[in-house]
C-alpha cells in the first residue's frame, strides 16, 4: 500500500471521530489511541497496534500506534515516522 493511502486512511478514521465523538487528534492520542489504532488496523493490511511502554522497554507510558512497513503512526502523525520517539506526547 502507498503511504499516501495510509495517511488517506488514518485521516478519514480521525474524520469520523471528529464526527462521532466531537474530539481532534489530540484528544485521540489521550484516551482513544488504542481504539484508535485498532479502527485503522482493520483498514489496512499488514499493518498492527503497538504500544509505547513496549518498545521503550517500559520506560515510558503507554501510547498506542500504528506500525506499517517500520514507520509509526498515530492520530498525530498521520504521514508517520520512521522514529518512534516522534510520537511520544511532550
Amino acid at each position: 500500500m502507498p503511504v499516501g493511502s495510509l495517511t488517506s486512511i488514518i485521516d478519514a478514521v480521525v474524520n469520523v471521530y471528529r464526527i462521532a465523538y466531537g474530539i481532534e487528534p489530540e484528544d485521540i492520542n489521550c484516551g482513544l489511541c488504542e481504539e484508535f489504532a485498532d479502527d485503522v488496523c482493520r483498514f489496512v493490511a499488514g499493518s498492527r497496534k503497538m504500544f509505547i511502554d513496549e518498545l521503550s522497554g517500559g520506560t515510558l507510558p503507554s501510547h498506542a500506534v500504528i506500525v506499517y512497513g517500520g514507520i509509526y503512526y498515530d492520530a498525530e502523525c498521520p504521514t508517520g515516522s520512521a522514529d518512534w520517539h516522534n510520537l511520544i506526547r511532550r
